[in-house]
């Protein structure tokens, strides 16, 4: 099934948001919605719906960049998870800092989008 932007948005959001509330798996691949591990959303690209949604249009997120606005400063520009809060979740992830890493997944949860016009 064709997921639309708000959908993937939607998913975005309660993907990251169940993974501020169970740090301690600091890995998008755990969730418990994906088909591999029994749920009912089909598995994506790095289990990234940002992702996922301008690869089915451009191959890569370096033609248009993320759809996610991950700073104020670059919202207008090619803007990518890496740099940004999401490297600050992954290291915190790797230290095993899970109050750390639970504060900024819920960050990424609620980052705003680019309007869909813009990407495509």
């Amino acid at each position: 099934m064709e997921l639309t932007y708000k959908e993937i948005q939607e998913l975005h959001k309660e993907l990251w948001t169940w993974i501020s509330k169970n740090p301690e798996h600091n890995f998008k691949g755990d969730w418990f919605r994906w088909k591999r591990n029994g749920g009912d959303i089909e598995n994506c690209r790095i289990n990234c719906f940002a992702c996922d949604f301008m690869h089915k249009y451009f191959l890569c997120c370096a033609i248009k960049g993320c759809p996610i606005i991950w700073s104020p400063i670059t919202s207008y520009k090619k803007a990518f998870c890496i740099p940004s809060i999401f490297s600050e979740y992954t290291d915190a992830g790797l230290k095993k800092e899970w109050k750390k890493a639970a504060i900024l997944a819920l960050k990424i949860a609620n980052l705003p989008w680019r309007e869909e016009k813009e990407l495509l």
